[in-house]
């Protein structure tokens, strides 16, 4: 019996780790969106996309198959 609520236990924290973990993923995205939503009038008048925000815009795609958020 206390070996099997180690284990629950154990697959519980694993469980909150994997949740913080996506909670933070979130996050990063939401503060990402943020910096494109300022940046906007930049990427409209630009011919090509600003250096400095292309890593945000790579990001923003490669997550948007990967997170259910509308």
């Amino acid at each position: 019996m206390k070996e099997n609520k180690e284990e629950k236990a154990r697959i519980r924290a694993e469980a909150l780790i994997r949740d913080d973990g996506t909670i933070e993923a979130y996050e990063i995205l939401q503060l990402t969106c943020e910096l494109l939503f300022e940046r906007i009038k930049l990427i409209s008048i630009s011919k090509d996309v600003p250096d400095e925000l292309k890593s945000s815009i790579s990001t923003l795609i490669w997550a948007s198959n990967r997170v259910d958020i509308k």
